[in-house]
């Protein structure tokens, strides 16, 4: 994999993980 794939994909991970559990502000 590329270093640009791999950002990718730690983007979306991070993405879902927001989403699925919301952190309290």
């Amino acid at each position: 994999m590329t270093m640009k794939m791999m950002a990718y994909w730690f983007q979306v991970i991070i993405l879902l993980v927001l989403i699925c559990i919301p952190q309290p502000l």
